[in-house]
C-alpha cells in the first residue's frame, strides 16, 4: 500500500486540536464552546502592531540615513552591505506604508490560540504582560527553539484579566524587551 500514488484531489483529513483546544470555525466563534472544561475562555481581536503615522519629515530622516548606509557601502565596497541595506529598506517602508491587520486570540487552560495558529499548553514556558503607557503586549515563552517567544498585542484587553487567567496554568517571568522591539517602537513601525 505504500507505493499508491498519493490522490492530491482529496482534502487531507483534519489535523487533531492539540490538548482539546477548541478551535473556530468562520461560522462559529470560539465562545460558542460551551464546555465545562473551556468555560475560562478568554477571547479578543488586536491590530498586529499600533499604526503610527510617519509625517513627511521622518521619511526625509529615513531616506537620507538610507542614503548615507549605501554610500557607505559603495564606498568601501561592501557589496554585501549594499544588498542588505537596500533590503532592510524595503522592507521598513513597507512596513510604514501597510495598514496592520486585525488578529484574534484566546486564551484557554489547554493553550493559546493566535488567528490560526494553536499553541499547545505544553510548549508554553512562561509569561509576562508587558504593559507601557503606548503598548500592551503579552509576551510567552515557549519551548520552540525557532519561536522561543510569542508577542501579542493585548489590543483593548484588560491586562490584568489575562493575567488573572494565565496564572492558573503558567508561571509569571519577567521578560526582557527586545532590542528589536525597542526600535521598532521609537521607529513607530
Amino acid at each position: 500500500m505504500a507505493n499508491e500514488p498519493l490522490d492530491l484531489r482529496t482534502p487531507p483529513p483534519p489535523r487533531p486540536v492539540p490538548d482539546g483546544l477548541p478551535v473556530a470555525s468562520p461560522r462559529e466563534p470560539l465562545a460558542a464552546h460551551n464546555n465545562a472544561e473551556h468555560d475560562q475562555l478568554l477571547e479578543w481581536s488586536a491590530l498586529e502592531y499600533e499604526r503610527k503615522p510617519h509625517t513627511t519629515n521622518w521619511f526625509l530622516a529615513f531616506g537620507a540615513i538610507t542614503l548615507a548606509f549605501l554610500l557607505l557601502s559603495i564606498i568601501i565596497k561592501s557589496y554585501l552591505f549594499l544588498a542588505l541595506v537596500s533590503l532592510s529598506s524595503l522592507v521598513i517602508l513597507i512596513y510604514a506604508k501597510r495598514e496592520p491587520k486585525e488578529f484574534s486570540f484566546a486564551i484557554s487552560p489547554q493553550g493559546i490560540r493566535m488567528g490560526n495558529r494553536i499553541y499547545s499548553r505544553s510548549t508554553l514556558v512562561s509569561f509576562w504582560i508587558f504593559n507601557h503607557s503606548h503598548i500592551k503586549e503579552l509576551s510567552i515563552e515557549t519551548s520552540k527553539p525557532m519561536s522561543p517567544f510569542l508577542r501579542i498585542p493585548l489590543g483593548e484587553m484588560d491586562p490584568q484579566k489575562i493575567k488573572e487567567m494565565l496564572i492558573l496554568f503558567l508561571p509569571e517571568k519577567k521578560h526582557k524587551e527586545f532590542f528589536t522591539d525597542q526600535i521598532a517602537h521609537k521607529l513607530g513601525l
